[in-house]
């Protein structure tokens, strides 16, 4: 596993006027400034650009001073994009659609997003070309300003848990109940299992045989989700859709989370708890009142998925 150096100041006490601790900038003027510093490893390799993405993302980065843990322009299938104001807003533009717009479950899914999108650059270097479609997080240009402010709001915000950046996977799920509980498979349209363990236990199966498309439409997703609410340690389960390590720590549910922000008045971290459980924290200081405290000087970048399933690999709510 690669470790990054985190570009975050020693979380202190916020002071009364309510600023957070100041950061040393770095100065990024250039692709050659993009490569995130790290500590006693191994560096990912780069990925050489041609000439026209390298002006395209020097343009992008327009000698800005960079202080943030995340680059700020990358390269994506659909051209370079800058990382806050439109890569993350057109992930949650196409991930959420216009299904909701509270606050608490757009923050929510914007830092899984990001926190995804950093292991991915992390394994693979920040010029390697990020996909977009349905097999990594898709993206749509044109989000709207709730998307926008969401992104904004919890800028370089990542998750981790003892200094494992998690891999923040997350699925569209099956539709609520007014209590946030699943509605049965039946109900979802999948009329042959009783319960989602037995629908899980089919598609583990099959997936041991190397099917990869098993069941239609996006519902039965919710065999990924998990509900971690008030666990802490080895009693918090993770999603099947990644490896069993110290990085899986669950699955977000999209219609779960838009229903906790609606009908329960869940915060943003209260979500991120409900779905990651109760011992994961953030990267950064963050804005007083509004997040838990997380402090790190190093995290541990997630492994390869095997499967190579993506943030969002069985489909979203949109």
């Amino acid at each position: 596993m690669h470790r990054i150096l985190l570009f975050a100041a020693i979380t202190a006490l916020l002071c009364a006027c309510g600023s957070t601790p100041a950061r040393k900038p770095r100065v990024q003027t250039s692709t050659k400034t993009q490569t995130t510093a790290r500590k006693n490893t191994t560096p990912a390799k780069e990925t050489p650009l041609p000439a026209k993405q390298e002006s395209d993302l020097e343009r992008c980065i327009g000698g800005r001073t960079r202080d943030t843990y995340m680059p700020l322009c990358i390269v994506t299938d659909k051209g370079v994009l800058d990382t806050e104001k439109e890569y993350l807003p057109g992930v949650l533009a196409c991930e959420m659609g216009t299904l909701t717009k509270r606050a608490a479950a757009l923050e929510a899914q914007v830092i899984a997003a990001r926190t995804f999108l950093a292991g991915f650059l992390g394994r693979r270097g920040e010029t390697a070309q990020v996909p977009i479609g349905p097999h990594f997080q898709c993206w749509k240009a044109g989000a709207g300003p709730e998307a926008k402010a969401a992104a904004q709001n919890t800028e370089d915000l990542l998750l981790h848990r003892g200094g494992n950046l998690l891999r923040a996977n997350y699925v569209s799920g099956t539709r609520v109940d007014a209590v946030c509980k699943p509605q049965s498979p039946k109900k979802s349209g999948y009329r042959k299992y009783k319960t989602w363990q037995a629908m899980a236990s089919y598609w583990k199966r099959q997936r041991a045989r190397g099917k990869k498309r098993i069941f239609k439409g996006t519902y039965w997703t919710e065999i990924h989700v998990t509900r971690n609410e008030g666990k802490t340690g080895n009693k918090v389960q993770g999603t099947l859709l990644a490896p069993e390590d110290a990085a899986n720590r669950g699955a977000l549910g999209q219609w779960a989370s838009i229903c906790l922000a609606e009908n329960m008045g869940y915060s943003t971290m209260d979500i991120l708890h409900y779905f990651y459980g109760d011992d994961i924290s953030l990267s950064q200081p963050p804005p007083p009142g509004s997040y838990d405290d997380g402090e790190l000087g190093e995290l541990v970048i997630p492994a390869e998925n095997p499967d190579d399933e993506r943030g969002s690999a069985a489909g979203s709510s949109k």
